[in-house]
């Protein structure tokens, strides 16, 4: 659901040192041998007092499948209660990206909603469901 418009050299630096500045968190996945696998993100979402975060992943699609995103998904859920203290953590899916909504039920988000048309990618709209879960819902 990231970024659609195209990239030169100077939106990317410009796009790396606004990510280094901020407190929001983005790793990148990888297998014992750190090979790249996708990355992911934790970015705070409104005021601090809301204690809120929001989850993005990528995984390349080489790698789909082998619950890389899941894993991933996991621990850093785990890091926005644990550490961060968040309230909620949500995240986002396209309603025809099944195996992204998958990894979102197996860790027991619930559906939030469905937004219509919310966003245009590939030419076309596409509805995003949204999913959930509070700290006292986690493990």
């Amino acid at each position: 659901m990231g970024n659609r418009e195209p990239q030169n050299l100077d939106n990317q630096e410009e796009f790396f040192e606004e990510v280094i500045c901020s407190d929001d968190v983005h790793l990148m996945i990888c297998d014992k041998n750190w090979e790249n696998k996708g990355i992911i993100s934790l970015t705070q979402e409104g005021d601090r007092a809301e204690n809120l975060g929001e989850i993005g992943i990528w995984i390349h699609p080489n790698f789909h499948g082998y619950g890389h995103g899941t894993e991933a998904s996991e621990l850093i859920v785990e890091y926005a209660f644990e550490q961060l203290n968040y309230h909620k953590v949500y995240a986002r899916a396209y309603q025809g990206n099944r195996p992204s909504q998958k990894v979102w039920e197996r860790l027991k988000f619930k559906e939030e909603g469905i937004l219509r048309d919310h966003t245009y990618t590939d030419g076309e709209y596409k509805d995003v469901i949204y999913y959930g879960i509070l700290q006292g819902e986690h493990r």
